[in-house]
């Protein structure tokens, strides 16, 4: 057993990460290092050479040669963490800690002190779960990774219940982390549930009827039984508190005014959706990574607030209305596109969305040759951001203008 403070530490929720002596250790470029270091941190037990080259190098010519390779890159930053023979490798946990245990006994705990550090583990797993280790190559690997991705998002789950149960005193809070939790388990009753009860409390019954009605809408969509939702539903309002209903705004015949105030207050607030790809299987190389460029640069922009990719890009594809996922992801304004390639070369097409109104406020096409990926992407995103930036802050004086003298955000 080493030190306590030369213990290694290994971050698996988000980023993979490891520390020593809270000194950052860099691992590996080898993206199949990176996800044998994550395979044996999730199975702590000793594991037979032949399985983990088949499971990460059955494409490759000499994958015991291959395996050798990443232990001796592994070996050199893990010290006696990792033992191997001439058989087995293993990852002896007693001489890693990780994030992800000490998560989990947060979560059994009821200490106050552990609210900032649950805030944090929940942080952490905004920017995805495990991301940067897939191997297409492998489909055992993937199953495996498909796995652990839904083990980990049911744990996201679990800290944002926790978190909105910690926030009961401060309902901008509880209402954050509940619409959070929906957004990343739209299917699941006591999500919703648990959402409708926050916003019934905080912002009245024609809100959470919207909510309500929505949660059904999805529901239906999957074709599964929304029986416990209806139940559950038919109990909040059965009981509903006299301060709900005084909260509850007055009917307004103007549909469109009424989707208007329905937008977030503060600064403007944005989601990129993702790029999909026209004529193949959906998925493109150049939309994962213009996505990912996306989110980096406007995240850098002044004055703009915008939501981490492992929440944004689980609705690309998905039979949602964009006003849905505004309200889901709790932003202003949505980003998507379709990618169309032919021979050398591309099409972009990209659209900057009112998510409250449903409508465009900017629509753009870009066509480029397809001589270097990483420079066509690199290319891509400086005119996209270049042309959102402007378009954003010319949405941001329309909406404001329009609101009487007197509003305060106005």
């Amino acid at each position: 057993m080493t030190n306590g403070e030369d213990r290694l530490q290994l971050t698996l929720l988000g980023e993979l990460r490891l520390q020593r002596s809270a000194e950052d250790l860099p691992l590996p470029a080898s993206r199949k290092t990176r996800a044998l270091l994550a395979f044996l941190a999730l199975n702590p037990k000793a594991h037979r050479r032949d399985s983990l080259c088949e499971l990460l190098w059955g494409d490759t010519d000499d994958p015991r040669a291959a395996l050798r390779w990443s232990l001796s890159k592994l070996r050199a930053l893990l010290g006696a963490a990792l033992t191997t023979d001439r058989d087995s490798v293993a990852l002896h946990r007693d001489r890693l800690a990780t994030d992800l245990d000490t998560c989990r006994e947060l979560l059994g705990a009821s200490r106050p002190e552990s609210h900032d550090h649950l805030r944090q583990l929940e942080a952490r797993l905004d920017s995805g779960y495990l991301p940067g280790i897939d191997c297409a190559s492998s489909a055992g690997f993937e199953l495996w990774l498909e796995s652990e991705r839904a083990s980990l998002r049911r744990l996201h789950g679990e800290l944002l219940q926790r978190l909105q149960e910690l926030a009961r005193d401060d309902p901008a809070r509880a209402t954050h982390y509940a619409r959070k939790r929906v957004g990343i388990e739209p299917l699941d009753p006591a999500a919703n549930l648990a959402l409708l009860t926050v916003v019934l409390q905080h912002e009245g019954q024609q809100q959470a009827r919207q909510a309500f009605e929505l949660a059904r809408q999805r529901l239906r969509q999957a074709q599964l039984d929304d029986a416990a939702l209806l139940r559950g539903w038919r109990e909040l309002t059965a009981v509903l508190p006299a301060a709900a209903r005084a909260a509850t705004p007055v009917a307004d015949h103007n549909a469109t005014d009424n989707r208007a105030s329905a937008q977030p207050q503060g600064k403007p607030s944005l989601a990129v959706l993702g790029f999909t790809e026209l004529g193949g299987d959906g998925k493109s190389i150049l939309g994962l990574g213009l996505t990912a460029d996306l989110i980096s640069r406007l995240s850098r922009v002044g004055g703009l607030f915008v939501i981490a990719r492992a929440s944004s890009t689980r609705f690309a594809g998905e039979p949602y209305d964009f006003p849905e996922i505004a309200s889901l992801l709790g932003v202003r304004y949505l980003i998507h596109g379709t990618i169309q390639c032919q021979g050398r070369r591309v099409r972009v097409n990209v659209e900057l969305v009112d998510g409250c109104l449903g409508r465009d406020i900017w629509v753009e096409s870009f066509e480029r040759a397809r001589d270097d990926l990483f420079l066509l992407q690199d290319e891509l995103a400086s005119a996209i951001v270049a042309a959102v930036e402007p378009a954003i802050e010319r949405a941001e004086y329309e909406r404001v203008r329009l609101r009487p003298p007197a509003s305060l955000d106005a």
